[in-house]
């Protein structure tokens, strides 16, 4: 599997296009492909970057950014790489530009956006990633193009997976101020932040700033710096920007790829529209009150803004976010984004191998491997393999939270109305109950007991003669539908969970003692009880005369006289 992806960095254009195509092309080198990076314009500090991730790397020279030859140029590239995909991401690849790539070469193309969706479009696959992405309308005249909306798609670099668990050091109040414009920052709105955070506290701050590959004033902020009454560190072409957002308790920051980097841990922030396709950014993560809007770069003024960095500063902290899934931002949108480039998923399926659902899991894995997935069904998750879905299905132990990182998506299936009906043997108590429709439904795992978002809802139905044989049969085909539903439209589906509404309610857990029969009730009375026992593993019994008696109860393979 080859993509070749055309992005550039400059201090004009900044770097944030390169850097998230990084994210992309190590999500592709996890899936065992080969990506190539392309540049018209790129800082040899990027460069390095790449090499030091085994990222191919070509330079086209001689051509204008978004030319007509800089497409020719580029396909010419896709064809000799023998590319699957096409990737392209900036502002200077237009329509034109699109179809030349799509009719020159004949392979799929995806197009990274951060504009409106009022442009025209010729793509086999549109990607937003921004916050407010999942409420735009893209069209495309590529039919079938496969929209990828919203911050489920958030293209976030390894490092970021391998250190968002990473503990960060308790304060009560802001001490430590990351501020970070972008890779270019052509206008130095780093020297206006940095000029107001001398007047937005009476304390002493620790302040980082990124300097990025393209500034062209990094001398004249260190000069600048030294008449500091706060503590202020430069630091350029950094590569592990993790470590910094861990390092800091705030953070000051353009209301760009970067917002969804540190709101991935949990910051409190700030942001500035240092572009125009960034007010929409700045101004959704105010309305949601997860971020401070400074507003527009040259109109840093004023008491609004002032009175916004007083309130990042000086505002109490509150204890540090141990867990970052509830943001709708994780580590795994650049999987996602190459499940619609490369469809074969790796699954996990873990479950109890003694119980009764594996030999139908056996089955439904050969199923899903003719297909074309990679499939394994384990007993326990003690050391997993990173991977796209985790179904856990008849498995009861409790699953850590780092082991849920690992995947994209953990699943369950539940047998109830959620939220009525979360706990236990739910299929057991709902025939008790005298149902002869039991709802079903796939749910995202969660820390609490089926609380997760519900990404799809099935049914079963009971003719009000099964034996407990039967009922695990019609049990394990809505599992496997709702299964195979959510693998069908993935990535598309990761967007559609919907949170559970309603007050919940709890099923208890059965044991062997819920077996028991009453000897002075008739059979009538205690069929739906026989119906769900197990012969073997929690057999039927009563008690009479002091003795305990067991009951085996099977379908009479003898015709009805």
């Amino acid at each position: 599997m080859k993509l070749m992806i055309r992005a550039d960095a400059s201090s004009e254009i900044g770097t944030g296009h390169v850097m998230r195509m990084i994210a992309l092309a190590q999500a592709w080198q996890d899936r065992g492909g080969t990506p190539v990076i392309a540049t018209a314009r790129c800082p040899d500090s990027l460069k390095q970057r790449l090499a030091s991730e085994h990222i191919g790397h070509v330079q086209l020279n001689d051509v204008e950014m978004g030319s007509l030859a800089d497409a020719t140029e580029t396909a010419k590239l896709a064809l000799e790489l023998d590319a699957d995909w096409i990737v392209l991401d900036g502002y200077h690849f237009d329509i034109e530009y699109q179809r030349a790539i799509r009719s020159t070469t004949g392979r799929k193309l995806l197009v990274v956006d951060d504009c409106e969706a009022n442009k025209p479009r010729c793509a086999d696959a549109i990607l937003n990633q921004n916050i407010y992405a999942d409420e735009l309308d893209y069209q495309s005249e590529v039919q079938g193009c496969v929209n990828l909306l919203g911050l489920k798609y958030v293209l976030l670099r390894r490092e970021f997976t391998q250190s968002v668990t990473a503990a960060r050091s308790e304060r009560h109040q802001v001490q430590r101020v990351l501020v970070t414009l972008g890779g270019g920052d052509p206008d130095n709105v780093t020297a206006k932040v940095l000029k107001l955070l001398e007047t937005s506290t009476n304390r002493c701050l620790e302040i980082r700033v990124i300097i990025g590959a393209a500034n062209p004033f990094f001398e004249t902020l260190r000069t600048t710096a030294t008449q500091s009454r706060h503590k202020i560190e430069f630091l350029q072409n950094v590569t592990d920007m993790s470590s910094q957002f861990i390092w800091a308790d705030a953070v000051v920051t353009a209301a760009g790829s970067t917002c969804w980097e540190w709101l991935l841990f949990g910051l409190r922030g700030a942001v500035v529209e240092i572009a125009d396709n960034q007010s929409r950014i700045a101004q959704t993560l105010a309305h949601r009150e997860m971020a401070l809007n400074l507003g527009w770069h040259q109109d840093l003024s004023g008491p609004h803004v002032q009175h916004c960095l007083e309130s990042l500063i000086e505002t109490p902290l509150p204890p540090p976010r141990a867990e970052t899934r509830s943001l709708a931002i994780d580590t795994h949108g650049a999987r996602r984004v190459c499940a619609v480039m490369s469809p074969q998923l790796k699954i996990t399926i873990a479950t109890s191998l003694s119980g009764w659902l594996l030999p139908h899991l056996n089955q439904w894995r050969d199923e899903l491997v003719a297909q074309g997935h990679a499939v394994e069904i384990v007993g326990e998750l003690t050391h997993p393999t990173e991977g796209d879905l985790l179904f856990l299905l008849s498995y009861w132990s409790i699953v850590p939270g780092h082991v849920l990182q690992k995947f994209s998506h953990c699943l369950v299936v539940h047998e109830s109305e959620l939220p009525h009906g979360r706990g236990w043997s739910p299929v057991s108590w709902a025939v008790l109950d005298g149902q002869s429709v039991v709802p079903g439904c796939l749910l995202e795992a969660s820390a609490n007991v089926d609380a997760g978002e519900i990404y799809y809802r099935d049914q079963m139905t009971l003719e009000g003669d099964e034996l407990l044989d039967e009922i695990r049969e019609l049990q394990a085909q809505m599992t496997f539908r709702l299964c195979n539903r959510f693998i069908a439209n993935y990535p598309a589906v990761s967007a559609c969970g919907m949170p559970q509404q309603g007050t919940p309610t709890y099923l208890p857990r059965r044991g062997p003692s819920d077996s028991q029969l009453d000897p002075e009730k008739s059979i009538a009375e205690q069929f739906d009880l026989l119906r769900i026992v197990d012969n073997e593993s929690y057999p039927a019994f009563f008690e009479w005369r002091g003795q305990r008696y067991q009951l085996a109860i099977s379908k009479s393979e003898q015709p009805q006289q």
